[in-house]
């Protein structure tokens, strides 16, 4: 599933489940067929020819082997978003066979993936194709022990080892202004969004660099680009006692979740969070997807 910017030609998010079957299948063999999107006004073939990026899949060719229908839909240039060669070829690449890699070994993860979108990006081609200064992915996986890391990789030059680049999926929060896994429960989305954990993940950090490597914007939180986002966070109290994390709807101070919520003497029953289901494809939600 994706949460395209039609204004940006850009993905804000592209949410996918990865299997141990879907990572091993070779089934079908990489199209190379980009396609524009016609009722999205997405970008096209002319807007990238001869203008020195690649053109940069958010969900990879590699992860669609399983399936002709997946295969050519992330081709769709919904998918595709500017990379400079040395980060799609190099350390992207490596990222997005690790994440096979973390598929095959724990049988399915989740991947949410995007460019950071900012104000005053530079733009390609005559379709004006924003082109994010960085790219993250997000990573969850539900098989005990649960874990979760997050990436947050500049779109140039990256020579330094995959595990200086990771961070929080909290940290990726503030960045982008996207809840990532509201449906889980709180206890366990406190705990996953938080984590920045490389050795469960088979990552080595490299000993001159800090886990909050000054090659990602910890410090910086991304004004959204979506007119229809609120700014702020929900209001709301939950059970637990603890401020809601969520974006709050535009015009409103709660999120989608609480919009009933009226601040009284007791937690509100609707604080509690839904039940959450692994087996769903859509495990992304924005505050308002376009």
């Amino acid at each position: 599933t994706i949460g395209y910017n039609k204004e940006l030609k850009q993905a804000r998010w592209v949410s996918y489940e990865l299997t141990i079957d879907e990572a091993k299948s070779k089934l079908v063999e990489r199209t190379d067929n980009f396609s524009p999107d016609k009722i999205n006004n997405s970008a096209t073939d002319k807007d990238y020819l001869k203008s020195g990026y690649d053109r940069g899949h958010l969900a990879p060719a590699g992860d669609m082997g399983y399936n002709l229908q997946a295969m050519e839909d992330c081709f769709s240039y919904t998918n595709i978003s500017p990379q400079i060669p040395n980060l799609n070829r190099g350390i992207w690449k490596q990222l997005e066979n690790r994440v096979r890699g973390w598929a095959i070994d724990d049988s399915n993860i989740y991947i949410v993936t995007g460019g950071i979108l900012q104000a005053n990006l530079k733009q390609l081609g005559k379709s004006k194709v924003a082109i994010p200064n960085y790219f993250y992915k997000v990573i969850l996986d539900l098989n005990p022990p649960c874990k979760a890391i997050a990436f947050v990789i500049p779109n140039g030059e990256n020579n330094e080892p995959l595990s200086n680049y990771s961070t929080t999926i909290d940290n990726v929060e503030k960045l982008t202004n996207i809840d990532f896994f509201p449906l889980l429960p709180e206890y366990l989305e406190t705990e996953l969004e938080s984590q920045n954990n490389t050795g469960d993940w088979g990552l080595t950090t490299s000993a001159n660099v800090n886990s909050n490597n000054g090659n990602i914007p910890t410090d910086k939180v991304i004004a959204p680009v979506d007119s229809a986002l609120s700014a702020g966070r929900c209001q709301a109290i939950t059970q637990a006692g603890t401020q809601c994390k969520r974006n709050a709807q535009p015009g409103s101070k709660y999120c989608w979740q609480h919009q009933n919520y009226e601040q009284s003497g007791t937690n509100d029953s609707s604080a509690t969070p839904k039940s959450y289901t692994p087996t769903q494809k859509s495990v992304v939600h924005s505050s308002s997807p376009t």
